[in-house]
């Protein structure tokens, strides 16, 4: 790996990180199933990375399938508890399970949901800009792998 991707990696990974412990100590104060939409400033735009939503759900698996949707916008879904399924595509289902973060791209069909009679806790935050062009450009995310596996932090689930 170049040196210089490997700073990347680190700083995006540092970012990622700081915003996701505001987002969940955030989160702590919500109750499940709770939803919180913004409208960005020109600011956070120009800045090129910027948050429209964030919320936490418990989910259980439907009884009539949905049929799947497409975002206009960037979206990552982390499991919590649980574990399920996740379709690109109506033929592709990859298993996930707590831990696993779900990484959702503009203009791509998508569904998933907890395995059948089961549930899961998800959080999520859908975001956009430049900086994700960026990144799908050097290769650091990727529509063809969605699913990344961080793991389960201990911070998260301590109530």
């Amino acid at each position: 790996m170049k040196l210089e991707n490997m700073y990347l990696r680190i700083i995006i990974i540092h970012l990622i990180d700081i915003e996701m412990a505001k987002l969940i100590t955030w989160m702590d104060k919500m109750i499940i199933n709770g939803s919180r939409y913004y409208q960005p400033e020109k600011r956070d735009m120009d800045w090129g990375l910027y948050v429209l939503g964030t919320g936490s759900k418990h989910a259980v698996c439907p009884e009539v399938p949905n049929p799947g949707r497409i975002l206009n916008d960037y979206a990552l879904v982390y499991l919590l508890r649980g574990e399920g399924v996740y379709y690109s595509s109506p033929e592709h289902a990859v298993r996930v399970k707590a831990g696993d973060l779900l990484v959702l791209f503009p203009g791509v069909w998508h569904k998933y949901h907890p395995e059948r009679g089961g549930s899961w806790d998800e959080y999520w935050i859908i975001y956009n800009g430049g900086v994700m062009e960026h990144l799908l450009e050097k290769q650091y995310f990727s529509p063809e792998k969605p699913v990344l596996c961080p793991g389960l932090d201990c911070r998260l689930i301590e109530q």
